[in-house]
């Protein structure tokens, strides 16, 4: 949330135990584009570390971005 999020949550796949979905919302594309630029050297030494945790290091399954028309 420090990097500008406006709202975060992690849910877990009740099929699949060892599946997660992390959502996080901002308040504007804008905002999104300038959240790689806010995170601390701290916030990206873990997101290193859980992409390493994903697969072998292949990443994250898919990633993608829903636009909610105000």
């Amino acid at each position: 949330m420090r990097a500008g999020a406006a709202g975060w949550r992690l849910y877990r796949d009740l099929a699949r135990p060892d599946c997660f979905t992390e959502l996080w919302a901002v308040d504007s594309w804008t905002d999104y584009l300038r959240h790689g630029v806010r995170l601390e050297e701290v916030d990206r030494a873990a997101l290193a570390l859980v992409a390493e945790m994903h697969r072998g290091g292949q990443g994250p399954e898919a990633s993608r971005h829903l636009n909610i028309e105000p």
